[in-house]
């Protein structure tokens, strides 16, 4: 079974959601908003640099892309396809 927790680097950079699941870690930065700027991805990329993690999810109001950012595949999702999925 998996669990689910909050991070938070020393610089106040955090991720709202992280999954793990064995050794995988899944991050997750809700942004219900239809814009999103590359500032706001400040911290999921922090946390997939320091761990290694190759994927990455933000949670949108609408947004549905994925985006390679710093070595990272960030997926964009719209809140009612986050819900259905997981």
């Amino acid at each position: 079974m998996g669990k689910i927790f909050y991070w938070l680097d020393r610089k106040k950079n955090e991720i709202d959601i992280i999954m793990s699941y064995g050794s995988e870690l899944i991050p997750v930065e809700v942004k219900y908003r239809s814009s999103i700027d590359d500032s706001d991805l400040k911290g999921i990329l922090s946390f997939c640099q320091h761990f290694g993690v190759k994927n990455a999810y933000v949670v949108t109001k609408s947004l549905m892309v994925e985006r390679e950012i710093d070595g990272v595949m960030v997926s964009f999702v719209p809140l009612w396809l986050f819900l259905l999925v997981f």
